[in-house]
């Protein structure tokens, strides 16, 4: 008879558990918020929407950061999706031009390369260089 081990799944079941308390405190699912938000955004509230009084650069860092966590190719939608789902506020009137700029920017200084250049309708398709990749490609 084939014998499993349950173990793994009982701790799991049991963090699971564990975070169900913790999400359903409204006091730790705002700190939980707060802690989350990146680049010095705070969280967007629902109708509060402002303009983001933004440092030089902190799209391209942003762009940078998300780019660093995708695995395989992704487009300037995905991105932009990730980053609003994190609460940073764009001060652009059209996000995915911003976007694109700082797309062409770590382009031209090898954080990312074009994997499928978008045509018509279908947006560019991008790759991120690993540290490693991009150090051995400068030696």
């Amino acid at each position: 008879m084939l014998r499993v081990d349950i173990s793994k799944i009982d701790e799991r079941i049991e963090k699971l558990r564990q975070l169900r308390e913790l999400a359903a405190d409204p006091d730790f699912v705002t700190l939980f918020q707060q802690c989350l938000s990146s680049n010095g955004h705070r969280p967007i509230s629902k109708g509060h929407a402002v303009r983001a009084e933004s440092k030089r650069g902190s799209l391209f860092n942003a762009v940078l950061e998300v780019c660093r966590t995708l695995a395989g190719k992704f487009d300037t939608g995905e991105i932009r999706r990730i980053l609003e789902e994190n609460g940073f506020m764009f001060r652009a009137k059209n996000p995915n031009i911003a976007i694109n700029g700082a797309l062409t920017r770590l382009r031209k200084h090898g954080y990312i390369k074009v994997a499928r250049k978008g045509s018509g309708r279908a947006p560019s398709k991008y790759v991120f260089i690993s540290d490693s990749d991009r150090e051995r490609k400068i030696s």
